[in-house]
């Protein structure tokens, strides 16, 4: 039986690695979180316009909008590394 290493960064058996000429991981495609953010966000916020259509006004207080984005962060980002970490990268800084 063969023994195969892994590669800690991309979980590919090595011989792929070597068959592209290198031990190189291949790119992940980069995401911006903040992106992803403000998508959730808008989306969130428009189901929530959908079940309340007479409400005139959307305001919401500044510290509540704080830690409502800080949770959308910590969601999408616990959720990228067990579900899509693999295949893509998660740039944090907003690029």
């Amino acid at each position: 039986m063969k023994n195969t290493w892994v590669c800690p960064d991309c979980n590919e058996d090595m011989d792929a690695h070597d068959l592209r000429g290198g031990d190189a991981c291949p790119e992940k495609e980069p995401v911006s979180l903040e992106n992803i953010v403000q998508d959730v966000d808008d989306a969130v916020w428009n189901v929530v316009v959908k079940h309340f259509p007479l409400a005139k006004s959307g305001d919401f207080d500044p510290l509540e909008s704080g830690i409502w984005t800080e949770s959308i962060r910590r969601a999408v980002t616990h959720w990228w590394t067990f579900n899509a970490s693999e295949f893509y990268g998660l740039n944090k800084d907003g690029e």
